[in-house]
């Protein structure tokens, strides 16, 4: 079951984002360093993450929506001989505001959302006994804060924190990266 709930989770924001009175249409990619928290930040040391996705502007006062996924890695602190890792998957339909005018070159943004996070364990000592040891994916929420800084009429580069979290997995990211825009 849990093989289809990622693909059904894409749709479905994907479906909404075309169907929505959007303005303009873009598509982003980015990373940066992540920091793990909570359960995850006991064992795990900082790692990294990247992330791509498409969004689409809700009208023209600065509400978005967007669908996003991302793959990361964290190390473990030593273990041993054995190297281990814990590979950070995500699945994230988010809704966002940017404050202040479409024409200003630097607007500041909020984006919260919801999806499925994968914490999927890795050693050199060889394969986990089963999936079930290996990979758990579970509900899992994000939500940012960032700076996006115009360039031109069709890309922008883009700072953020953000937060990444489900039970068991939680991780703080500095992410940069670039949005190039579609349409209006």
């Amino acid at each position: 079951m849990k093989r289809f709930a990622l693909p059904t989770v894409l749709a479905a924001v994907a479906a909404l984002s075309v169907t929505s009175p959007a303005g303009a249409q873009y598509i982003f990619f980015g990373g940066g360093p992540t920091i793990p928290s909570g359960e995850f930040g006991d064992y795990a040391k900082t790692g990294y993450t990247f992330m791509a996705g498409f969004g689409a502007d809700i009208g023209k006062k600065g509400l978005f929506i967007e669908a996003e996924i991302g793959r990361g890695s964290n190390s473990h602190e030593n273990t041993g001989n054995a190297k281990e890792k814990t590979n950070v998957i995500t699945a994230f339909g988010a809704l966002g505001y940017s404050f202040g005018a479409v024409e200003k070159k630097v607007r500041p943004y909020l984006l919260a959302g919801a999806g499925l996070v994968a914490h999927q364990f890795r050693t050199d000592a060889g394969p986990p006994a089963s999936d079930a040891e290996g990979t758990e994916s579970k509900f899992g929420a994000t939500g940012a804060g960032g700076l996006s800084i115009k360039l031109n009429e069709k890309a922008s580069f883009w700072l953020e924190g953000r937060y990444i979290g489900s039970s068991g997995t939680n991780l703080m990211a500095a992410l940069f990266g670039l949005t190039i825009n579609f349409g209006n």
